[in-house]
């Protein structure tokens, strides 16, 4: 299949989530957010290697 949203599966899927997006029903994080805690995690990676 060359077009994913030709996809029925898929499509559900993405509905599925899109609704719990609207409803609150999950958290969502900002791309700022997700760099930070992307940042803080590999710090605590790299302050493990190094105590090691």
């Amino acid at each position: 299949m060359n077009d994913i949203w030709e996809d029925e599966d898929f499509v559900k899927e993405m509905d599925r989530r899109i609704k719990e997006m609207e409803s609150g029903t999950v958290k969502t994080y900002t791309w700022e957010e997700v760099k930070e805690m992307t940042r803080k995690s590999l710090a605590e990676v790299h302050l493990h290697k190094s105590a090691k």
